[in-house]
């Protein structure tokens, strides 16, 4: 019984130290990662209005950045469907910042999200030099500019991805989309693609719906390092048919709500109670 109990031991402290290690050698590649990517943007330079050639060159930086955030972090993709061609508006369920990764890998586009998202440790520089249009939830008149901006991004021939929750969940199911941000499409008459992005970990990575899935109280770079512990992130991501038009901005975060959550693979687990986390 000692011996069994001791080579346990034993087994439990080499998987602890691999699992630190990975993590380490891992963030020290992201930030690697990071400055390459940034030397790359250095030569579009800033965002701005009317300029296709730049904008060109940083969606191209930042795919090339998802790509290979993907695989330092061991996320594997399984997609479903066709990921839309610029220009276009997509919305997904949100999970985790990890969502950001994976959608910005598959699609070229400007994410919009919430303003302190620049503030996302060693992600938030990448998501604040792409340009993102960043919105702030506690003034309502900032929704104005949001979808002015949103506007402009499509007529100029870009994506844009958006997460309707207004904030991440575990994944056991898609929480009421808001349709504050479905001004634009509805006004406009613009068709709205949709997505729905699911995780589960290897069998030694824990549960996805706290080991990928970031809500509640849950601080980011704790959070971070230990997303950078899992061995394999399984990623399920499916892509909507086709697009959906509304005139009425209630009907078409009705419509397309119901469509995510008839795509989603949950993220299951049993008896836990949560909260979301703004993301």
């Amino acid at each position: 019984g000692k011996c069994v109990a001791t080579y346990t031991q034993v087994i439990a402290g080499v998987t602890w130290t691999l699992n630190k290690l990975r993590a380490i050698s891992r963030l020290l590649l992201i930030a690697g990662l990071l400055g390459l990517t940034k030397v790359r943007l250095s030569v579009c330079g800033r965002p701005a209005p009317g300029r296709p050639r730049q904008d060109a060159w940083r969606h191209a930086a930042f795919r090339f950045w998802a790509r290979n955030a993907r695989r330092i972090i061991g996320a594997r993709c399984h997609v479903v469907g066709h990921p839309p061609q610029p220009p276009f508006l997509l919305v997904s369920n949100h999970l985790s910042y990890v969502d950001i990764i994976i959608l910005a890998s598959l699609v070229d586009a400007r994410f919009i999200a919430k303003r302190d998202v620049s503030d996302w440790g060693i992600l938030g520089p990448m998501i604040n030099d792409v340009g993102t249009i960043f919105i702030d939830r506690n003034q309502h008149r900032d929704l104005v500019r949001v979808n002015t901006a949103m506007e402009a991004a499509f007529r100029q021939g870009q994506g844009v991805v958006f997460f309707p929750e207004g904030t991440s969940s575990p994944g056991h199911d898609v929480l009421p989309f808001k349709s504050s941000l479905f001004d634009c499409p509805a006004r406009q008459g613009y068709p709205v693609h949709y997505a729905s992005i699911s995780y589960r970990t290897s069998t030694d990575g824990g549960e996805a719906d706290e080991g990928v899935s970031w809500w509640g109280d849950m601080e980011f770079m704790p959070h971070f390092m230990q997303v950078l512990e899992i061995p394999r992130i399984h990623v399920s991501v499916v892509f909507g048919d086709a697009p959906v038009c509304a005139r009425d901005r209630k009907e078409l975060a009705d419509k397309l709500h119901h469509l995510v959550k008839q795509t989603l693979e949950p993220v299951i687990r049993k008896d836990i109670s949560c909260s979301p986390q703004n993301a």
